[in-house]
């Protein structure tokens, strides 16, 4: 682990985990399973507890280059028609000083039309 850089190996091995109840047969999930464990010995302790949850609707962790620590909500929306995919939406709740941070990142701001 880098200096100054947070381990979300524990993050990490949940999200891995989420989409392989669906489709534990990928080659590709399972080549980044063996990757991480082989890694992070915290990695292979959190995925042998099969430690899943719904992610939904609630507030993640992002940093950006330019304003640093966000903290977005988050939700995933079905795509109707397509075999489980998904689109995972983050959005600043509004007056939150994630939303003013992303509003700086804005290369449109002043330009929208209303």
């Amino acid at each position: 682990m880098r200096r100054g850089v947070p381990d979300d190996s524990g993050r990490c091995g949940r999200a891995a985990a989420r989409p392989a109840g669906a489709d534990t047969d990928d080659p590709r999930l399972t080549q980044l399973i063996g990757e991480l464990s082989l890694k992070s010995e915290r990695f292979r302790r959190l995925w042998a507890r099969h430690d899943v949850r719904r992610w939904e609707g609630v507030t993640t962790r992002l940093r950006h280059p330019r304003v640093g620590e966000l903290h977005p909500r988050r939700e995933k929306l079905a795509v109707t028609g397509s075999d489980g995919l998904l689109l995972v939406v983050h959005h600043a709740e509004p007056g939150t000083p994630s939303a003013t941070a992303l509003a700086v990142t804005n290369p449109y701001q002043g330009d929208i039309v209303g």
